[in-house]
């Protein structure tokens, strides 16, 4: 989707707007519905909502139901736009956005040094690129996204005493989702700005924006009352929820928020403020809050008929193949996204040139570091897994031969699907992957955008390529049943350890944990797992890998964690290949050398564990201040 199509051609329209000027204006003027119903039309697509007419005014989209529905979808286009992250490569100059902000973390590496994901990100200078809207004005357009969806959600509770035609059930539908929308800007916010000013009525004046932001423990505060009240008026899900009902996950709604969702996303907001970046002092207490919160979450989601989806072969169905499954708790679907992979934009940004052969077509770099993350281990007779050890003493104990590391019995079942290796198996034309030394799949469009790793992202590719394309639904997935496991895993370890759990609950920290990796084949681990210096340093690592190179989750969880600081997170690694030249296949049983070399430091600044705000914005704003070291 290319920046002109998510603007209308209005003549109510601002074409470049200030963030929070944007903001007051748009509230202040119900000139902007019409805006809003034209840029609707495209969420309207997959949530099936009928239009008759664009040309209408404020009582004809506030006193009819279809309208009110229609102008209060427009969230979730926007939402889409800014939260659904490969969406980021998705508008003009989207190559300069794909993998944001994972590229600011240790799981993946932009494929150039010139763009900003490199050059901002870790030469530690990025605040140019958020504060100065002459940089570029696309780096604030997620900025702009997020406050819009704060206005229109504002606007549409303000305004559901107008509603003449819908029932208290429908109303209440309505304004939950309006709170729901509110609630999931502010997390988002929360993940990369820390606290802001709380709005929750439409304004009429710059001079009533002129707030100070809250803390982070005061927004987390207040995100939660506006989930609770979203899980209040929400219905728990709008299918069908028996599986064996023919109707089951699929009704046109699919896609709009629920109550199981609010759930959980207090659960995500109350484990982050329980966390060390915000919980200084380590209050136990935050971490016994976020347990129990997330507990709940778990145990009304499956009351719910939500799921994990177990078994390896079914596991590529989260991300590819399927429009939703029984562990999407939320999505932001269009269902009419069956596309071929070589023609999605978003996904293409993270496979190889030599695959899609787009245009600007580049990849993603996944670091060695990331790779290292995903286990090695032993099999019996069988096939089965009977134990898992890091690669170091993996390697240590001859179990992994560093120089045949991708052998398909030797990882964690998670690696083949998750990252595009060197050897990893195409359909059509049949051949391996070579990201040896100068091969066509290291190589992009342009000499300086190849490969920087010999890694690409591969979580999200069906396996289509230009000679051998086929389409298939592509969910975007925003938050799936697994994190809520690993949230209450975390947050259950901190507050009572491995093996201790939320009061009522009936799983561990160690059963949870254990539950994600025993539905892809992976075998359970106990309270001292062996090759980790403790619980926590292991229950991190299954979240690298579980959750890799969706949403933030890898940005936010290093710096939620204060880990950037570190050697270890900073020491970032590649892998360099090349042809046995001594035909020694005892050695080089693969015909390839591995050699894992340094690739970069990056960068440790305090002002890197948030965002800057953009400085047109704060300066305009006496009492909102900029966030620490900008």
């Amino acid at each position: 989707m290319h920046e002109k199509d998510l603007h209308a051609s209005s003549p109510t329209e601002v074409e470049v707007v200030k963030p929070f000027n944007f903001f007051i204006e748009w509230m202040r003027k119900i000139a902007f519905i019409g805006v809003i119903l034209v840029t609707s039309i495209s969420c309207e697509d997959y949530l099936d909502v009928p239009r008759d007419s664009l040309d209408l005014a404020e009582e004809d989209i506030f006193t009819n139901y279809l309208e009110y529905r229609n102008y209060l979808s427009s969230m979730y286009q926007y939402i889409q736009e800014f939260a659904y992250y490969p969406y980021y490569g998705a508008r003009n100059g989207g190559e300069k956005f794909a993998g944001f902000p994972g590229c600011a973390s240790d799981e993946m590496r932009s494929f150039d040094n010139y763009l900003f994901e490199d050059r901002w990100f870790n030469v530690g200078a990025f605040e140019d690129a958020y504060q100065n809207e002459t940089i570029n004005h696309n780096k604030l357009d997620m900025w702009y996204r997020v406050w819009k969806v704060i206005r229109i959600a504002c606007v549409a509770i303000e305004n559901i005493d107008m509603l003449e035609d819908a029932t208290e059930q429908q109303k209440d539908e309505l304004v939950g989702q309006a709170y729901f929308a509110r609630a999931y800007a502010y997390q988002f916010f929360l993940q990369l700005y820390g606290g802001m000013p709380y709005i929750t009525e439409s304004i009429n004046d710059a001079s009533e924006f002129d707030q100070a932001r809250l803390t982070y423990h005061e927004t987390v505060e207040k995100i939660v009352e506006d989930f609770n009240m979203a899980a209040s008026l929400l219905p728990a899900r709008w299918d069908n929820p028996d599986p064996l009902s023919l109707d089951h996950l699929a009704t046109e709604d699919i896609g709009r928020f629920t109550a199981v969702a609010a759930k959980a996303y207090i659960g995500r907001v109350l484990l982050y403020d329980a966390s060390p970046l915000v919980n200084v002092e380590n209050d136990k207490s935050r971490w016994e809050i976020a347990a129990a919160a997330n507990w709940e979450a778990i145990e009304f989601a499956e009351t719910n008929g939500y799921n994990l989806i177990h078994g390896a072969e079914n596991y590529s169905d989260l991300f590819y193949g399927e429009y939703i499954t029984d562990e999407h708790l939320d999505i932001i679907t269009p269902r009419q996204r069956v596309v071929k992979m070589t023609a999605w934009t978003p996904a293409r940004v993270f496979i190889p040139y030599s695959i899609t052969k787009a245009a600007y077509g580049r990849g993603l770099c996944v670091t060695q570091d990331m790779v290292d993350m995903f286990e090695a281990v032993e099999r019996d007779g069988s096939g089965n897994i009977i134990k898992s050890l890091p690669v170091n003493e993996a390697e240590a104990q001859g179990i992994l031969n560093p120089q045949d590391p991708y052998n398909s019995q030797i990882r964690d079942p998670r690696f083949y699907l998750d990252i595009i290796y060197h050897g990893r198996p195409i359909i059509n034309p049949a051949r391996n992957f070579d990201f040896s030394e100068g091969s066509i799949d290291l190589q992009a469009v342009k000499s300086d955008w190849d490969n920087k790793t010999g890694y690409y992202v591969g979580k999200f590719w069906s396996g289509g390529t230009k000679e051998n394309d086929f389409a298939t639904p592509y969910p975007c997935v925003l938050f799936r049943l697994g994190e809520v496991y690993l949230n209450y895993a975390e947050a259950a370890y901190e507050a009572y350890g491995a093996g201790g759990s939320a009061p009522g609950a009936t799983l561990s920290a160690l059963d949870a944990v254990n539950s994600i990796r025993q539905r892809v084949g992976m075998p359970a681990v106990d309270q001292n797992p062996e090759g980790y210096s403790d619980f926590r340093e292991y229950l991190h690592n299954e979240r690298g890998v579980e959750l890799c190179f969706e949403g933030n989750h890898r940005f936010v969880d290093v710096r939620r964690w204060k880990i950037i600081d570190t050697d270890e997170y900073r020491q970032t690694y590649k892998i360099h290949i090349v042809p046995d030249e001594t035909n020694d296949l005892y050695t080089y049983p693969t015909g390839y050398v591995f050699t894992k070399m340094f690739l970069e430091e990056r960068p440790f600044y305090e002002r890197l564990y948030f965002f800057p705000v953009p400085k047109t914005d704060v300066d305009k704003s006496p009492l909102f201040e900029q966030n620490p070291g900008y």
